[in-house]
């Protein structure tokens, strides 16, 4: 049996099984921020969550970017592709890699990462 697991688990990962309610852990690889439409340092790296909902994501709490922000669904494959947003905010998110963007009209931040789901 246990065999049998470990074959069926090889031929249908775990980024199969993902959707409504799964909770995703995710690290930034690349972080771009403008201000006044100058290039500024790189901040760093950014380690976060959130919790894929029917119809947005919820972020956690801790304190950093990403705090208590909640994007609308805007489009959802129902697997490993989706989008979500808010009025100046938008996240793109396919098979294990993301693109968070955050701006106004003159500053804004980028993020690039991975995420892994739990």
């Amino acid at each position: 049996m246990r065999l049998i697991s470990v074959i069926f688990f090889f031929i249908f990962p775990t980024t199969v099984f993902s959707g409504i309610s799964d909770v995703y852990y995710c690290t930034t690889e690349k972080v771009v921020r403008f201000k006044n439409f100058e290039v500024i340092p790189t901040i760093q790296d950014h380690r976060f969550k959130f919790q894929r909902l029917e119809d947005r994501l919820k972020f956690g709490s801790d304190n950093d970017w990403f705090k208590d922000m909640k994007f609308k669904k805007i489009y959802d494959q129902g697997e490993e592709t989706f989008i979500y947003g808010s009025f100046s905010n938008n996240m793109n998110y396919e098979n294990g890699q993301f693109f968070l963007s955050m701006n106004s009209v003159k500053n804004g931040v980028v993020f690039l990462g991975t995420c892994d789901i739990f």
